[in-house]
């Protein structure tokens, strides 16, 4: 089992907080049957499908950063790169990240890169992940519009099938807005929809990525660079109400994801924010 051993906040399911955050009641529940939180400088995974252990599992160490490389440079370079001590690293596309697009992206288009991925050979690097932006959406793209759902399940089925012409573990989904938020509720983007109904309508969209992912990869592992945790320090940092917020329905869809994964699947947080600790303790803490 990929364990997951702390969270980008360690309160997002405490009790005591569920009065700021009661859209996120239901989501408490689910992870704690369904999901562990990881938390470590860069990423540890654990290959095993094993739920319990009582040796801890080998870790593996997966290296993330804006220096993603693409498929024709690694066929180009990949024994130099497998000289730095990783297991894995995350991998691009020449058509980008975004999977949240109006239109999708042409078949042909992904055609040049499953055939340098699958003409790389993998040594030291075993544990490989395709990069795909979630919180980054093109201008006015909304789950509640059908034709832009359309186009996403279209292109995460293409990454997806991209991913396994690489022979890659799974999907690295960041779900950080860089500049258009897939995560805003407008209650005209979303046709009228209260809050309330979108939540219940981005929740169906995740169960729907999951499965897309899962019908090319049926043991996908999807690392989230962070968890629905985010939600809840954003709240009290910014100091605004979940619906106003830019990651309003981000939770949501995360339950989706939850609900959509199989049984040999995984989810896991990569707590990036982890970066910023600067000693044990913190890491520590991080698992409370």
């Amino acid at each position: 089992m990929y364990n997951v051993t702390g969270g980008s906040d360690p309160a997002a399911c405490d009790e005591t907080n569920r009065d700021s955050l009661q859209a996120h009641e239901d989501i408490c529940k689910i992870m704690r049957i369904r999901i562990s939180w990881l938390m470590v400088a860069f990423i540890a995974l654990s290959m095993s499908t094993v739920y319990a252990q009582s040796e801890p599992l080998p870790k593996k160490l997966i290296k993330f950063g804006w220096d993603t490389p693409l498929p024709d440079y690694l066929l180009a370079n990949i024994t130099m790169m497998e000289q730095h001590p990783f297991d894995g690293i995350n991998i691009g596309l020449h058509v980008g990240p975004k999977v949240f697009t109006h239109s999708p992206y042409p078949d042909d288009a992904f055609a040049q890169d499953r055939a340098d991925l699958a003409a790389t050979t993998f040594t030291r690097f075993t544990d490989n992940f395709l990069i795909m932006w979630a919180g980054t959406a093109e201008q006015d793209w909304a789950f509640a519009n059908d034709s832009d759902w359309a186009a996403a399940e279209a292109n995460i089925r293409n990454f997806a099938a991209t991913a396994v012409a690489g022979g890659m573990r799974g999907i690295a989904l960041d779900p950080e807005p860089y500049d258009f938020s897939a995560w805003w509720y407008n209650r005209d983007r979303y046709l009228g929809l209260e809050f309330e109904q979108a939540q219940a309508l981005v929740r169906e969209r995740g169960i729907r990525f999951m499965s897309i992912i899962q019908e090319s990869i049926p043991d996908a592992r999807v690392l989230l660079l962070f968890g629905p945790a985010k939600v809840r320090s954003e709240l009290e940092a910014r100091g605004f109400g979940l619906r106003d917020s830019p990651w309003a329905l981000y939770g949501a869809f995360v339950e989706g994801l939850i609900l959509g994964a199989n049984d040999t699947s995984r989810l896991i947080d990569g707590n990036e924010w982890s970066y910023y600790y600067t000693n044990a303790q913190q890491f520590v803490d991080s698992r409370a």
